[in-house]
Order: C-alpha cells, then sequence, then structure tokens
C-alpha cells in the first residue's frame, strides 16, 4: 500500500511544483530546467555512474555510490522538479553515505541455518513397474529427420 501512496503522491507533488514553480520562473526558465535536468541525468547514465574521482577505498561503497548515481541519473531524467531535487540529492557523497548505511542496516543479515535433509522412510521409493516389449513383425516407418 505505501508503494501505491508514492506512486500516486510523486504525480501530483510534480505537478504542483510545475504550477507553483513555472509560474515564478517563467516558460523558458522552466523548460531550461527540464531540458538542463534532463541532459545531466543522460551524461551521468552515458558515464555508467561514474560521477567524479573515486570517494573511497571501499569496494562495496565504490559499487554502492555508482549505483545511487545510477538512480539519480534516472531521476534527473524524468521530467519534473521533486524528481530532479533528489536526483541532484543523492550525487552528493554524504547523502549517498547516508543511503548506504540507512540501506546496509535493512538489508543486513542477521544469520545463516542450514539444515540436512533427512529421509522419514528410509529412502525406499515404492512404485509399479511394467515391462514394455517392441513389437516383432512390426517395421516403423522412416523418421523425417533423416530424409533429405
Amino acid at each position: 500500500m505505501p508503494v501505491f501512496l508514492l506512486l500516486l503522491a510523486v504525480p501530483l507533488i510534480e505537478i504542483t511544483l510545475f504550477v507553483v514553480l513555472g509560474g515564478v520562473l517563467g516558460l523558458w526558465l522552466t523548460l531550461f530546467f527540464v531540458l538542463g535536468s534532463t541532459v545531466l541525468g543522460a551524461a551521468i547514465l552515458r558515464r555508467g555512474g561514474q560521477v567524479g574521482q573515486p570517494r573511497s577505498r571501499d569496494p562495496m561503497m565504490q559499487m554502492a555510490g555508482k549505483g545511487l548515481s545510477l538512480l539519480a541519473g534516472l531521476l534527473l531524467i524524468v521530467p519534473g522538479f521533486f524528481t530532479s531535487a533528489l536526483g541532484l540529492l543523492l550525487l552528493l557523497p554524504p547523502v549517498q553515505r547516508l543511503m548506504v548505511v540507512l540501506l546496509g542496516q535493512r538489508l543486513s543479515a542477521s544469520g545463516f541455518m542450514f539444515r540436512r535433509a533427512t529421509a522419514q522412510h528410509d529412502d525406499i521409493i515404492e512404485g509399479d513397474y511394467e515391462e514394455l516389449r517392441r513389437p516383432q513383425g512390426e517395421r516403423l516407418p522412416p523418421s523425417q529427420w533423416t530424409q533429405d
């Protein structure tokens, strides 16, 4: 249910911001902002999320930073002030570190449990069988797979 509400809320926020900020900025600045954020997002996606120099020596942090930068690029491509603001925030290294910490806490595993499967009936499978014999005098028609 929260995902549905989020999918409903984001377009409403974008429309509201377009009306309010579009009235303040005017048509040309609004179009410039939308096109500029789209170009920036496409440039980030083209570079594969690599924005600037590697910020951390930790490979997991670098990978998470690239993933968040790719998400930021996608958010920048979507036309709107709200999604562009979120995309620009995700490009900031402190925000990326905070997101990695928050997601790391949420996704951390508490432990694993391995159990060996045990048979309940001594691995005996009961069943019936019937022996099929090939008919003696009958020839099978030639296969169409072997004909040219």
